[in-house]
């Protein structure tokens, strides 16, 4: 017998007639535990078992008899006093006539034994969980929100399969941009800590009709990113997006100039009709209506009749509910870089300075989501974490503060920066080299464990900066891993708190990468990192935060 300790969060729905009873508990699709209490969120289960790795679901059911969709299986394993968790789970939107459309346990911890892991969620359209590979139902994990492949432009794919011990099984279907699915989905099969990376163009029957992909799999632990470019005159890279928006998102900086301008790719994850309203810093309101799971790309110039340049530097993007979405950058038609639209707002940010090679400058935008003023408390540090000064200025409502490391307010040696606010924040960093650019967004982006999934070795050279945003020295363990999986070698290191170490991948993991193609950290605190990839001739600069 197993004792698990569960907690979760469920909003209560409206059926007919009928009212929640409690909760179920399923192993394997089995019931092994029911919780006759409406009320709760958390509760031990006696769980009879034997000791191996089994797949957990999670039901409410309703006193006429109705019981809503299985969440996606926790996957974990029990043994006599431990429990190893390889996925996190996402949730399964089924839905019928008298259930809302989508059924999640948001943030669920689940222990056994002495130890305790917590756990994400995300949440998918209903049709995107309806893809069937060898008669499993897969669960959506991840959303490559835009694809370009034509006579100019080509987009790279990236999935790595974060598990440590389960591997990944789905399909990569493709979609219009009315929402169809199309013909060819390509099959992911990934052993632990394997990567897969490959062109659209090559890997599609008809690629200059996929507008977005989307990632079913058997499991959630998959990261990976999207790079859309034109060989030889720049490129952008943008995370793949793992979680739907569930409130207004935000746009902290628009570009509409002559030579510059930015364009917005949205796509709707529901199974309704979404009215979009886009109201800019001036005041000025533009609203679109998106279709189920159509996706729609635009400049924001076309929103004002193409204007040369329309007067707008920043955006709150209201009703976002279940639209994702991802913002570009273009400059002169060379200079490109975006960074995912989410709805995530923090009010303790941390961000590197003085990333990359000497020349290269670093911006952050940082935006105040609130209809009010906000007080903002920059403290900068050096390399080893000594605070160097703290200042506190000033934020409008719906207005944003720009932060440049040549900045002569800043000291000098400042080699990053904490943000503390009185108001939620939205924001990115933007890292500008000669001819080139890069950008990722640092909210909520501190975390103990990253990837960083892709080392130029080839082609040019990969450099990573990782900030302590903690005040306790952190212990980090670098891990090196090739396509297959297979660990190439690791390394250890020390970061004080408050502190940054930057530099190329040699510097972080020395010795021989041979085969490796992407990075894995693992700390003791939490830290704030990102890589940059710069290409051999100096024309394309790639920025991810780590996944």
């Amino acid at each position: 017998m197993h004792k698990v300790h569960l907690d979760w969060d469920y909003e209560d729905q409206v059926v007919e007639g009928e009212f929640l009873v409690g909760f179920r508990l399923y192993k394997e699709g089995v019931l092994v535990s029911q919780i006759d209490d409406p009320a709760a969120r958390s509760a031990d289960c006696q769980v009879e078992s034997e000791e191996g790795t089994f797949n957990f679901t999670l039901t409410a059911f309703y006193s006429g008899g109705t019981e809503t969709p299985h969440s996606s299986p926790y996957t974990f394993t029990l043994s006599a006093s431990t429990l190893v968790v390889d996925n996190n789970p996402v949730a399964d939107n089924n839905s019928s006539s008298n259930l809302r459309s989508s059924y999640s346990v948001p943030s669920p911890t689940i222990s056994a034994g002495d130890d305790q892991i917590s756990l994400n969620q995300s949440v998918f359209a209903a049709d995107f969980s309806a893809v069937v590979e060898g008669g499993n139902a897969l669960s959506p994990v991840l959303v490559y929100p835009q694809v370009v492949a034509n006579d100019v432009w080509e987009t790279e794919i990236c999935v790595v399969n974060g598990s440590q011990n389960v591997s990944l099984a789905g399909v990569l279907r493709p979609y219009s941009n009315d929402g169809t699915p199309l013909a060819g989905d390509l099959a992911i099969d990934l052993a632990p800590h394997a990567r897969h990376e490959f062109r659209v163009s090559e890997s599609f029957s008809d690629p200059e009709q996929i507008a977005y992909l989307v990632l079913a799999a058997n499991h959630d632990q998959a990261v990976g990113y999207t790079k859309f470019f034109v060989d030889g005159q720049g490129g952008a890279v943008v995370p793949a997006v793992s979680e739907i928006n569930t409130d207004d998102f935000y746009l902290p900086l628009t570009v509409s100039a002559p030579g510059w301008y930015t364009i917005l790719s949205l796509v709707n994850t529901t199974n309704t009709e979404k009215l979009l309203t886009i109201r800019f810093d001036n005041g000025e309101v533009r609203q679109m209506i998106l279709a189920p799971r159509e996706q729609k790309t635009f400049t924001i110039a076309s929103l004002f009749n193409y204007a040369l340049s329309v007067g707008v530097k920043s955006a709150t993007l209201e009703n976002g509910a279940g639209i994702i979405g991802l913002e570009l950058f273009i400059g002169n038609n060379k200079f490109l870089c975006g960074i995912p639209l989410c709805d995530e707002r923090a009010i303790d940010l941390s961000y590197p300075l003085h990333i990359g090679e000497p020349g290269w400058v670093s911006g952050i935008f940082t935006y105040n989501t609130l209809n009010q003023p906000c007080n903002l408390t920059i403290t900068s540090y050096d390399e080893q974490g000594v605070e160097l000064l703290s200042q506190d200025v000033s934020i409008g409502a719906h207005e944003r503060y720009i932060i440049v490391d040549n900045d002569p307010n800043l000291p000098a040696g400042s080699d990053s920066i904490h943000l503390t606010s009185t108001a939620p924040l939205a924001g990115f960093e933007v890292l500008v080299a000669p001819n080139r650019l890069g950008s990722f967004s640092g909210v909520n982006s501190s975390r103990t464990s990253g990837i960083f999934t892709k080392l130029d070795n080839a082609d040019g050279w990969t450099g990573v900066s990782l900030v302590n945003s903690t005040a306790e020295e952190a212990h980090v363990i670098f891990s090196a891993y090739d396509d297959g999986g297979n660990l190439v070698t690791s390394h250890d290191l020390s970061i004080p708190a408050f502190g940054k170490v930057a530099g190329s991948v040699a510097y972080v993991l020395p010795g021989d990468l041979g085969t490796a193609t992407y990075l894995k950290y693992d700390s003791s605190a939490t830290l704030v990192a990102c890589q940059y990839n710069n290409s051999a001739d100096d024309q394309m600069l790639d920025v991810l935060p780590a996944l």
